[in-house]
């Protein structure tokens, strides 16, 4: 009975609990909700939302945490409407500049982090203003629109036979998610970054590369956030300064949702993922129903809310089954 009880506390019972009620509860009352064209509609839509969550997870297991990646999104995606529409670049190597700058604020928030021991938070705080208002700058706070049919058709095509095919955000999406699982769960480097969460000082006395694997972390996400800038610009075929606004807090969302602590020391790809279909069907059940956008975040902040109760719950047994043992 015991083995059980701790088998079910370390299941994190409240991410699938909280999806599946609301995948019933709209689908019982929201007609064409599982329509597989709404769907895959939701896949496609809240990919790039899931490449940002992957990096999200592997910074906040080391007990970190990056609110720069909506910024860095953003400029991505401005750096690509300006070098490729209004310099008249070629649109891949306009890409290309993107995902270079992406990867440059990436460095300079994990050696800030990692080498200079500034605060995360204060760190990220400044580059996300720094990218917004570079981003801003670029254009004045004006669109792009984006004619280039090859360059749209990264976000508009699918993968497949007629009848399964899947959209190709999402395909890259998933290979992202099973790359890092693997680097996670089946690495040298993954096992680092949660003792890295677990106790920082205990690492460095074991002889891990702290600074390093912090670096890793940080800059992978800002690699993350610029390849979602990309799918994002090719999808709405347009760059505007505001892309990515709130994906911080949404990828976040998306990870205590998923079960992984603020706290770090662990880390669950598999519940990102279910963090991420959870936003996506509360977002797009609600939108269904007629709701504001207001109301749509306000409950997505109550299903946040409802998964850390629950995984204090999970925490506080374990404590309480470890003490008896």
């Amino acid at each position: 009975m015991k083995e059980l009880l701790q088998r079910l506390a370390e299941f994190r019972l409240g991410t699938y609990v909280i999806f599946l009620g609301l995948t019933g509860y709209f689908a019982a009352t929201q007609p064409g909700f599982l329509d597989s064209a709404n769907l895959l509609s939701l896949a496609r839509q809240y990919s790039e939302l899931g490449i940002v969550a992957v990096g999200m997870t592997l910074v906040i297991a080391t007990g970190g945490i990056d609110i720069s990646v909506g910024g860095i999104v953003g400029l991505t995606a401005m750096l690509v409407g300006v070098l490729g529409v209004t310099l008249g670049w070629n649109i891949w190597a306009a890409a290309g500049v993107g995902l270079c700058a992406a990867a440059a604020v990436g460095a300079v928030n994990g050696f800030a982090i990692a080498y200079m021991g500034v605060q995360p938070v204060l760190v990220t705080l400044a580059t996300m203003s720094l990218t917004r208002g570079i981003a801003y700058i670029l254009t004045s706070g004006t669109s792009l629109s984006i004619n280039q049919p090859g360059f749209q058709a990264i976000a508009s095509s699918d993968i497949g036979a007629a009848g399964g095919a899947l959209p190709t955000p999402s395909v890259i999406m998933a290979l992202v998610f099973i790359a890092a699982a693997f680097v996670l769960r089946k690495t040298v480097h993954g096992r680092y970054l949660l003792a890295l969460g677990q106790s920082e000082q205990a690492a460095a006395l074991s002889g891990i590369r702290v600074r390093r694997v912090k670096f890793a972390a940080y800059f992978g996400l800002a690699v993350l956030g610029g390849l979602a800038g990309v799918l994002l610009t090719s999808r709405l075929a347009t760059a505007f300064p505001d892309a990515g606004r709130n994906y911080e807090f949404e990828a976040i969302t998306a990870v205590v949702l998923g079960g992984t602590s603020l706290a770090g020391g662990e880390g669950s790809l598999l519940g990102t993922l279910f963090g991420v279909a959870t936003m996506a069907v509360l977002r797009n059940g609600l939108s269904l129903g007629g709701q504001t956008d207001v109301v749509r975040t306000q409950m997505l902040a109550v299903a946040l809310i409802t998964a850390v109760v629950i995984d204090l719950w999970r925490k506080r047994m374990l404590r309480s089954l470890e003490t008896r043992a």
